[in-house]
């Protein structure tokens, strides 16, 4: 597991969530990774970001932000992932 792949995997993530809210006329913004340290949190990080005024965190686990790149299957994964959440965020909305 290397940081340059981790940091690739979040990269992938963020554009995505990005393309998504754009697809989904979801304006978000704000997002900022956080990596978590103690306990069950640790090999995680955290995605933070803002729908208008509220505050949504989501989990990937570093394994698969550091496959993200190397794996159709992990970023198709997570493309689903992502593209749920951010139309059930949409649909919230409305």
């Amino acid at each position: 597991m290397t940081i340059k792949q981790v940091n690739e995997g979040k990269e992938w993530v963020t554009d995505a969530m990005r393309t998504f809210a754009n697809e989904y006329n979801v304006q978000i913004c704000n997002l900022k990774w956080g990596r978590g340290e103690k306990g069950f949190d640790r090999g995680m990080w955290s995605l933070a970001y803002f729908i208008g005024n509220k505050r949504y965190v989501e989990q990937f686990s570093e394994e698969s932000l550091n496959n993200c790149m190397g794996s159709e299957n992990v970023r198709n994964l997570l493309e689903r992932h992502l593209r749920k959440l951010i139309k059930s965020k949409s649909t919230a909305r409305k």
